[in-house]
């Protein structure tokens, strides 16, 4: 399984993705050599890349498809056992693709509804939906399904309008004055001035506020009462002040306000039933699982204890308790104390003990006479005194007795001293005490890997998943994905797949139009995927020719890399046309300035251009495919068949590009006959010099350049080369002002083509370069003054008269 298999369907877990619909009958509408395309195909694509039928993407993908379908073919012809090989992967990715259907279109586009349920109420109602001519049913699928979801929920949908059309009203508004004062005497004067409009600004603040604004004016009750409610102030009503406490008075004056508006259902009827929708999109997404599992009476089997069992007997050294010590200590922030009274002495561990009722500072040993108790190796030690490696090292091979020298603490900067009263060796760890840590250790390492045979999950007591599933899952996720995929999220990624499988089936979907264009699909893509991997794969007959190529070259295409390992690369190297090598050597002529010639320079050409070379011999090889069969297209109004690849097709739209002015895409056709017919050398060199010539018009001038010198370096006897060369000098000076090198340039011309009818041309560009443009300063000077001597004797027509 790929890489892209993997996330083709991965990425619909645990997400009920919104997706259009496609059609139900199987409609034929082309067919490749004896290989058939429906209606169903295209519509299933259309739907996956979110695109109308009126668009020009739609054509895009009807031609891709078709062509998809003529590789199938191909592939099929000259590969012996691909058949097999995408049977059984197909077979393999039946439940994923159920689940797909199931989310996609059953839940997410159908609403729960059958197709028969859809086109009969299709039909009853069909004046209440408008389809163009290219759209079908399908098309409307969704919208359908809406109408009858709401239809049939009509009383629960009333429920819901009762309770939101009311959060659609507007609500009132009221804009005041207001001010607070530390006592009554001063809101009473303040009132007076808001009565006379007496320097409002200085001694009111305005506000404009909604009933239910969240402003802390309106956590106030007497406040809120006074703007809203029954008992709400007046427009024409006096300044009034509430208290708030004894030491706190606000003052408010109405100046304006808005009544509430009700929501009129018919303004909102359209959002209200989205949301309405809505709910039933968000309840799936959250509780369909659920409620499958309820269903399918699903149970989680917990790791089977001998698992569990066997891994501890194969780890028993893990499950060892650390070796450490059981000590006493003194601790005190004289350290010369410490020294003199306890390090330098012998002493029994009772004389220590006494020692440390005197000099002990650490309340909490002090109390229990200096215990601090068993301590372990690489762990902090209890009672605040932290870390102390010291303290290790200092025992390390010690007889019980001994007493460390003074110690400091890292962490807390004091100073101890320690009784050493006994070493504890390591135990062993009971299976029981470590069995729960065990589990979290192999649910959550990617490489563990459990008895195969294990039932995961049971179905109506019936089992549903193993471990081998969990296995086959795991293989298919590359290494720098697997930290995201820890065992717990691919049991439900699995149980997901199951369930969803089961109620697809239960519901017929793996009989449905959606499930067939899936396969067929499927088969096309899986086909193509082997055939292309297959192209990499060298025959015995060109390994001589690969070993060649591989003596000369491998260091500047991969140092290092074996010839199996560089097998693949290298009959892309074998593949690679002449006219490709020529036009990087001289598109990047600095690049390969160190080799004596082309044929030096091809392995470091070969590994600049390998990645494209290889996506463009991919192109070539649908080009003779696509020409391989004959294609028949059976319904009219489809968008029309371009025939891929073919050469005059790609000129005549190049070229109809160019006379639009559409000029990057006349650049991107004209690129695509590079890429496609390198091996014909007049497309070729007729692409590079329409190339150059556009993007001299884009004003790409750089590139332009470098593509002009392409075309006379490659093609030197062609009639184009002389306009190329000029071209390209002529750009260096006016355009990229590199008048050394332009000069240069102008210098070879006239020697190359001496009869030139750029000749003259040519030689004034010369002088003017090597006169740092004078001679166009001085024509410029002419021509104004040719401009402005003629509008100076112009006679007005007033006079002519």
């Amino acid at each position: 399984m790929s890489l892209k298999k993997f996330f083709l369907v991965a990425s619909f877990l645990f997400t009920l993705v919104a997706c259009n619909s496609v059609g139900s009958k199987e409609e034929l509408v082309a067919r490749i050599g004896s290989e058939k395309i429906y209606m169903s195909d295209l519509e299933f694509l259309q739907k996956r890349q979110a695109i109308a039928k009126n668009t020009p993407q739609f054509g895009v993908l009807f031609n891709e498809t078709i062509l998809d379908e003529a590789i199938a073919a191909y592939a099929k012809s000259v590969y012996p056992g691909i058949t097999k090989l995408v049977q059984k992967d197909i077979e393999d990715e039946k439940v994923r693709f159920l689940t797909i259907v199931f989310q996609q279109f059953h839940v997410m586009e159908k609403m729960g509804f059958s197709q028969h349920e859809l086109e009969e109420y299709y039909k009853a109602h069909a004046d209440e939906f408008t389809l163009d001519s290219a759209q079908t049913f399908n098309d409307i699928r969704k919208s359908v399904a809406e109408k009858l979801y709401l239809e049939r929920n009509a009383d629960s949908l009333d429920r819901y309008i009762q309770k939101v059309l009311p959060t659609y009203s507007t609500p009132e508004k009221v804009e005041f004055l207001y001010a607070k004062n530390p006592s009554l005497d001063l809101a009473i004067q303040l009132e007076d001035q808001i009565k006379k409009a007496e320097n409002l600004e200085k001694i009111t603040s305005q506000l404009s506020l909604e009933e239910n604004s969240n402003h802390p004016l309106l956590q106030i009750d007497t406040i809120k009462k006074l703007l809203f409610g029954a008992k709400a102030m007046d427009l024409n009503a006096p300044p009034q002040t509430v208290s708030i406490g004894d030491t706190l008075y606000y003052t408010v004056q109405v100046l304006n306000r808005t009544k509430r508006e009700e929501a009129v259902l018919e303004q909102h009827r359209e959002t209200i039933h989205k949301a309405f929708i809505n709910l039933y999109f968000q309840d799936m997404m959250q509780n369909s699982l659920n409620r499958l599992k309820e269903k399918y009476k699903v149970e989680l089997i917990d790791i089977d204890s001998s698992q569990l069992q066997k891994y501890y007997q194969e780890n028993l050294e893990s499950f060892q308790t650390l070796a450490g010590y059981q000590v006493y200590q003194i601790e005190n922030s004289d350290s010369l104390l410490l020294q003199r009274e306890v390090a330098s002495k012998t002493m029994s561990l009772e004389e220590f003990r006494a020692k440390a009722e005197l000099y002990d500072q650490n309340t909490f040993t002090k109390n229990n006479k200096g215990f601090v108790g068993h301590i372990k190796k690489t762990h902090s030690l209890p009672y605040g005194i932290g870390l102390l490696p010291s303290l290790f090292e200092a025992f390390e091979g010690k007889p019980e007795g001994t007493i460390s020298p003074v110690l400091k603490a890292p962490n807390t900067n004091k100073f101890h001293v320690f009784y050493l009263e006994k070493e504890m060796p390591s135990t062993q760890k009971s299976f029981d005490r470590v069995k729960a840590s065990i589990k979290s250790t192999i649910s959550n390492d990617f490489n563990f890997k459990f008895d195969s045979a294990m039932v995961v999950a049971t179905a109506n007591s019936q089992v549903l998943l193993t471990e081998k599933n969990i296995q086959l899952l795991k293989n298919e996720i590359p290494v720098h994905h697997q930290s995201a995929f820890p065992r717990e999220k691919l049991i439900q990624i699995l149980l997901q797949w199951e369930l969803y499988a089961k109620e697809a089936k239960a519901l017929n979907l793996d009989k449905s139009w959606e499930f067939k264009a899936f396969v067929r699909q499927a088969n096309r893509e899986y086909s193509n995927k082997y055939y292309r991997d297959s192209l990499k794969q060298y025959r015995p007959e060109n390994k001589v020719a690969l070993e060649n190529i591989y003596n000369r070259y491998a260091s500047f295409i991969k140092e290092g890399a074996s010839f199996e390992d560089l097998a693949p690369v290298l009959l892309v190297f074998l593949k690679t046309p002449e006219n490709v090598f020529k036009h990087e050597y001289y598109l990047n002529p600095n690049r390969y300035q160190s080799f004596a010639n082309l044929e030096d320079a091809k392995g470091l050409i070969f590994k600049n251009i390998a990645s494209i070379e290889e996506r463009n011999q991919w192109k070539r090889l649908q080009k003779d495919v696509w020409n391989t069969y004959n294609i028949t297209v059976f319904k009219e109004n489809l968008p029309p068949l371009k025939k891929i690849g073919a050469l005059d097709s790609l000129i005549d739209e190049a070229e109809s590009f160019y006379q639009d002015r559409d000029l990057e895409n006349a650049l991107t056709s004209w690129d695509l006959v590079r890429s496609v017919y390198p091996e014909n050398d007049s497309a070729f060199k007729n692409a590079s010099f329409e190339i150059a010539s556009i993007k001299n018009e884009l004003e790409n001038y750089v590139e332009a350049a470098a593509e002009f010198r392409v075309f006379y370096d490659m093609w030197p006897s062609d009639s184009k080369a002389e306009k190329a060369m000029f071209s390209r000098a002529f750009i260096l000076s006016e355009n990229l002002k590199q008048d050394s090198a332009a000069l240069m340039l102008f210098k070879d011309f006239s020697i190359q083509y001496p009869n030139s009818e750029l000749k003259e041309s040519v030689e004034w560009l010369i002088q003017n370069i090597e006169s740092n443009g004078k001679l166009a300063e001085d024509l410029v000077a002419k021509i104004n003054q040719l401009e402005a001597d003629t509008v100076g004797t112009s006679v007005p027509k007033e006079s002519e008269q």
